[in-house]
């Protein structure tokens, strides 16, 4: 009889345990600089109108309003949240003008960049902007086309190479913003007129390492975290074109 060849014994590779936890921390990883606000008085406050408030817009409503044709940004590892989330409204409000929508995506790197000129901190050598930085930057100088986007990488600020300055302002120039103003954050009824009014507001907010790897139930509250941006939380500034 043939021998019997001894059995051999395969070790089984351990399965996988299936996490109920979302991705990890590195996977949500944002640079969160944006900047607080201080108190500025030269602000203007909005102030609500007589006019009809809706009970609700849905998101149809939202989506009918800028022709179906906004994408909320991801600004990836770029710590420039201040002139994503600010292209995000201009994108909206363009897209949803009545007279002249202009379709063209913003460029949310000069918004931050620019920001930077009229923060309230000195030089523009340093890491996140403000809101209300940015919303300078378009005020004085508009906002220009997502396409010219390639040429602030190589661009020197004297004059440009060739000439990629001078196209990017006189691009930027189409698009002005004509007015904005600060909505206060503890008055529900101004915040409702104000989306009601012009349908997007800029904010900041401040987030926790739990938005990063949410979780079921929090053991401790704390009050550390850092600012990020958001266009539809707690700062507020309303805008119109």
């Amino acid at each position: 009889m043939p021998k019997r060849t001894p059995a051999r014994k395969v070790k089984s590779k351990p399965t996988k345990k299936s996490s109920s936890k979302s991705k990890s921390a590195e996977d949500f990883f944002y640079s969160l600089n944006a900047r607080p606000d201080t108190v500025d008085f030269r602000d203007l406050m909005f102030v609500p109108t007589l006019s009809e408030v809706p009970p609700e817009i849905s998101l149809e409503e939202y989506k009918q309003r800028c022709g179906n044709d906004v994408l909320i940004l991801d600004q990836g590892k770029d710590g420039a949240c201040t002139g994503y989330a600010l292209a995000n409204v201009a994108n909206f409000l363009l897209r949803s003008r009545m007279k002249m929508p202009d379709k063209e995506s913003v460029s949310p790197k000069m918004l931050y960049r620019f920001a930077r000129r009229y923060d309230e901190w000195p030089g523009e050598k340093y890491s996140g902007s403000s809101a209300r930085g940015a919303i300078k930057a378009w005020h004085k100088h508009g906002v220009c086309s997502n396409k010219l986007d390639e040429f602030w990488e190589k661009m020197r600020f004297e004059g440009g190479e060739d000439n990629n300055y001078m196209n990017l302002i006189d691009d930027a120039r189409s698009r002005p913003l004509g007015a904005y103003f600060r909505v206060n954050h503890k008055d529900l009824v101004a915040m409702h007129s104000a989306m009601a009014e012009v349908g997007i507001l800029y904010a900041t907010a401040k987030v926790h390492e739990n938005w990063r790897t949410p979780i079921r139930q929090e053991k401790e509250k704390t009050r550390k975290g850092k600012y990020c941006m958001n266009t539809l939380l707690n700062l507020i500034l309303i805008i119109s074109l």
